[in-house]
């Protein structure tokens, strides 16, 4: 800025796991700032941490070419490579593409008369653009945008200092992020075939770790079992167990059990429900998935983290 030099994009070759700690916390700043847009390579090729990436030609899953191994600090995920071409072969991929577009146009045309009041309501609290975007990992790892209602006002003051999050929000941005309202833009990714009604979350760049890579086998979603079952107030390492389970589980009764109980957390709030955490990581671990370090059970305490 000073030699009056504008960099408005930043393309990071390596994993963004396999970078030093200086170099993961500048470029979370600069996330952060979003005034910069950064470009995962590794991502954007269509690779998986390294490893290739295959897509089913019926529109469902994508899988690793090779058993793929996900580490979870001493408990690793391990799919056979004729578990993963089951996965992805399942019907049900077909019939629930089907669905999401008919449920996601459907929803948008209901809705419309809504969103138009929630855009102009946005845009006088926060301003323009109402709608803001992040670049997010889908399916088999590919980068997709993912859109949202802005809650938060501009990242500087008129002065130009920085704020914090916690100024920028708004107090309708917070009333929308604690319905979901700011979510339902995503329709529109369900649309284009990015996301469906339901599936894993999809994670940030620098979140998405190779552990949980499983989750990447569908499309992510508007909601999903992780988030109805405890949402964000368990770790990580449930939230992988749960996706997985998901991954391994999805059907259309489960996921109109999720799209249930997705309304009851938008209207009583999120619990966690630890009956549910602990059958995920039992059936994952009955059906070898997950390999439990030697005598232990699950659930174990890892660092001091339950997972």
């Amino acid at each position: 800025k000073v030699h009056g030099v504008t960099i408005n994009r930043i393309v990071v070759v390596l994993p963004f796991h396999s970078l030093g700690d200086s170099e993961r916390e500048t470029l979370l700043r600069i996330e952060r700032s979003r005034s910069i847009v950064l470009q995962f390579l590794v991502q954007d090729l269509g690779f998986n941490f390294g490893k290739p990436v295959l897509v089913s030609k019926s529109g469902g899953a994508a899988w690793s070419q090779r058993t793929s191994n996900f580490c979870l600090q001493n408990v690793s995920f391990h799919i056979p490579p004729e578990t993963l071409e089951k996965i992805a072969r399942r019907r049900y991929w077909k019939v629930k593409r089907f669905v999401d577009f008919f449920i996601a146009l459907s929803a948008i045309v209901v809705l419309s008369p809504f969103l138009l009041v929630l855009a102009a309501c946005v845009a006088a609290s926060v301003g323009f653009p109402v709608l803001f975007w992040q670049q997010r990992p889908g399916l088999g790892g590919r980068p997709l945008r993912l859109y949202k209602f802005r809650t938060m006002k501009a990242a500087y003051s008129s002065d130009g200092e920085r704020l914090s999050d916690a100024e920028r929000v708004s107090r309708l941005g917070s009333l929308m992020r604690r319905l979901r309202f700011d979510e339902f833009p995503q329709l529109f990714n369900v649309i284009r075939g990015d996301m469906a009604i339901v599936g894993p979350r999809p994670l940030l760049h620098w979140e998405q770790t190779e552990a949980q890579s499983a989750r990447l086998l569908v499309r992510p979603g508007l909601t999903g079992w992780a988030q109805v079952v405890g949402g964000r107030d368990i770790s990580s390492n449930d939230k992988a167990a749960l996706d997985v389970w998901y991954v391994q589980h999805a059907s259309l009764h489960l996921d109109i059990k999720i799209a249930l109980r997705t309304i009851l957390v938008m209207v009583f709030g999120e619990r966690i429900s630890a009956g549910d955490i602990e059958k995920a990581w039992s059936d994952l671990g009955e059906s070898g998935i997950v390999r439990r370090p030697a005598g232990a059970k699950f659930p174990v305490l890892l660092g001091g983290v339950r997972v």
